[in-house]
């Protein structure tokens, strides 16, 4: 799946797609690339696998499944200093 970083907090990300679904990633199955990115910005584009068998908490559009594999997606990235 494709997605974007929507919020971090202590334990984990929260990814969201294009529509709407969100995933729960606890940061062990987080790519350290992704999380050097946090830095600069909060949307962070993202691929990542979906464990159908774990949730934590539900969104408008149901239970929120555990993301797994979190990869930066393949993106072009032009930083300014």
């Amino acid at each position: 799946m494709k997605g974007i970083v929507k919020t971090f907090g202590d334990l984990a990300l929260s990814l969201e797609t294009e529509d709407g679904w969100q995933f729960y990633a606890p940061y062990a199955n987080v790519d350290d690339e992704v999380l050097q990115y946090l830095v600069l910005w909060l949307r962070v584009p993202v691929r990542f696998n979906v464990d159908w068998s774990k949730y934590s908490g539900e969104n408008r559009l149901g239970k929120r499944y555990f993301a797994t594999d979190v990869k930066l997606q393949d993106v072009e990235i032009n930083l300014v200093l």
